[in-house]
């Protein structure tokens, strides 16, 4: 029997595919919350970073953060493979491979023309 994406990621990763909220759908809401300050890193927020990172995997998704999956801690996950905003080699990668910020601050915000 041939398994599925979802199986093989299950395997690598400790936590549940997430559903990702996108605005105009009813899961809405966790998009609008603000988030709270990650404390120290324990099992359960293990087990969440690894959910954000298989549900990323599984939607082909280049960056996640944990308010779209539901999560109301603050962190966010990003392809490793980047540079200069380009992604390189993506459909040679079985697996995407993230870097997991956590508490991320805004220091500067550019205008985009």
């Amino acid at each position: 029997m041939r398994k599925t994406l979802q199986q093989k990621l299950a395997k690598d990763y400790k936590g549940v595919l997430r559903e990702i909220c996108l605005y105009g759908t009813p899961n809405t809401k966790f998009l609008d919350r603000t988030t709270m300050t990650v404390g120290a890193v324990t099992r359960k927020l293990k087990k969440d970073i690894d959910s954000l990172k298989m549900s990323a995997n599984y939607h082909g998704a280049f960056s996640l953060s944990a308010n779209q999956v539901g999560f109301d801690h603050s962190f966010f996950i990003m392809a490793k493979h980047m540079k200069d905003g380009i992604w390189l080699n993506r459909k040679l990668e079985k697996e995407i491979k993230y870097e997991t910020i956590i508490n991320p601050k805004i220091k500067k915000v550019s205008r985009v023309i």
